[in-house]
Formats: C-alpha cells, sequence, structure tokens
C-alpha cells in the first residue's frame, strides 16, 4: 500500500524553478534535460523528485535540505571552505561557479562525502551499506578528490596559459 508523501512535491517543484533562475516548468524541464510531463508527474507523485533536486544541487549548489524540505540555508555556507558561493551566477544555463580563491581541504570533503552518502542512503537514493562499504568510503572519497582537485588544476593552469 503506499503512504502520502509527507514532502510537498508542488513547494519542491517551486523551489527547483527558483533554484535554476525560471518561472516556468518548460525552462525548468529545458534546464532538467527532462520533459515537462515529467514535471507533471512529480506533482501528484506519491514521492518527491529525489533525482531532480540532487541534479539541481549539483549544477547550481542550492541545498539538498532547502530543495527538498524548504528548511535550512539556501546554500550551503563554511567560511573555510570552498562552499562561499558568487552571488548573481544562478540562472538558466549558468552554473554557480566555487570561488577560484578557495580550496577544498581533504578532510571537509572526505566528511561532506560520507554525510552525503548517509542522506542519499536515507533519502533511497542508495541502499543500506554494509560495513564494508562504510569502512571503503573514506578512501573512494579520498580517490574522488584527488581526481577532482587534478582536473581542477589542469584547468586553471590551461586558463592561465590562455
Amino acid at each position: 500500500m503506499e503512504t502520502a508523501n509527507p514532502l510537498d512535491n508542488l513547494e519542491i517543484i517551486a523551489r527547483l524553478r527558483e533554484a535554476c533562475g525560471v518561472e516556468k516548468d518548460a525552462q525548468l524541464a529545458r534546464y532538467l534535460n527532462i520533459t515537462t510531463s515529467a514535471i507533471s508527474t512529480w506533482k501528484t507523485a506519491v514521492n518527491a523528485p529525489f533525482k531532480a533536486c540532487y541534479d539541481v544541487h549539483i549544477k547550481t549548489g542550492v541545498s539538498m535540505e532547502w530543495l527538498i524540505k524548504g528548511t535550512g540555508a539556501k546554500f550551503i555556507s563554511n567560511q573555510n571552505e570552498i562552499h562561499s558561493w558568487q552571488e548573481g551566477q544562478v540562472g538558466l544555463g549558468n552554473n554557480i561557479q566555487p570561488d577560484p580563491a578557495l580550496s577544498v581541504s581533504q578532510d571537509f570533503f572526505i566528511k561532506t562525502f560520507i554525510e552525503s552518502i548517509d542522506l542519499g542512503v536515507k533519502m533511497g537514493f542508495f541502499p543500506e551499506l554494509t560495513e564494508e562499504a562504510v569502512n571503503n568510503l573514506p578512501y573512494v572519497a579520498r580517490l574522488i578528490y584527488s581526481d577532482t582537485i587534478g582536473k581542477a588544476r589542469k584547468e586553471q593552469e590551461a586558463k592561465k596559459s590562455q
């Protein structure tokens, strides 16, 4: 038996539009590269559009908590880390970019990665993790961190040489 969704999908969709800097469902659909009928389906769905929230979170930097629940800070902010987002860069085709003058510590990245995976499990994105998988999360996070930092450095060097 299906249970009622404790979240308000219409409010979630409104926050998705706001985060993407669009006013209409058709614009949101284009931004997410989905159909408008998918958005129409979300409006009466039993479950919230978690994947869309995640995609918007990744593209814009808007917090998952704000997108899904409408609570907490719209943007995750930590003064000592890279989550100091530039103003005015939300909009169709304009992803928010972190301030290049800041850097992310490996410890902060690992902590945030593990918290994100935990949230994903709680939200049903991932199945419950085995003890072995939980123990391997810091290792996976370090690999992703190293790969991401390496790519970012190459990108910065390429921009400097132009």
